[in-house]
């Protein structure tokens, strides 16, 4: 399964998504407008229980200090890339 997780409002997300041509990409997002927002666990807590999944087989892949204390508030694996936002 491949998810968003992100600080991005529902419109945002879209439009990005949209522009880059990737809506289809994407098993599941969620967004700050929809649930708690990072670094809250809440929303990766959300996509894990939506597909079954427990975080011993999750990855959080992300690029601010906030998606990789989103992961460990979580109890997921992660990885931190420097591009992105």
């Amino acid at each position: 399964w491949l998810a968003v997780a992100t600080g991005k409002n529902r419109v945002g997300l879209d439009r990005v998504l949209a522009h880059a041509e990737l809506t289809k990409m994407f098993d599941a997002t969620r967004t700050a407008d929809e649930t708690r927002s990072k670094p809250h666990p809440q929303m990766l807590l959300e996509l894990m229980r939506e597909f079954g999944v427990e975080p011993e087989r999750t990855l959080m892949i992300g690029d601010t200090t906030h998606d990789l204390q989103l992961a460990a508030n979580a109890g997921v694996a992660s990885v931190g890339v420097s591009f992105g936002a």
